[in-house]
């Protein structure tokens, strides 16, 4: 497996992903909550896929809840 393969198929945690952002974990909760963060799920263990977390990196913005997205 090549190496930008296995980066594509990364997962983050929670955790990982709120220091990635210099932001509180409640902020990832609730972008996972609100479906606008995929993660896989394996019994109480989240994951989140690296590529969906440069997705919205890539977009600039998460959109706080009860607010339309710009499509």
């Amino acid at each position: 497996m090549e190496s930008h393969e296995r980066d594509a198929s990364r997962m983050l945690t929670p955790d990982e992903v709120a220091e990635r952002w210099a932001a509180h974990v409640k902020t990832v909760y609730t972008a996972i909550a609100s479906g606008q963060l995929p993660v896989f799920r394996l019994g109480r263990v989240l994951r989140v896929p690296l590529a969906a977390v440069e997705a919205i990196e890539a977009r600039g913005f998460i959109v706080p809840e009860g607010q339309p997205a710009d499509t």
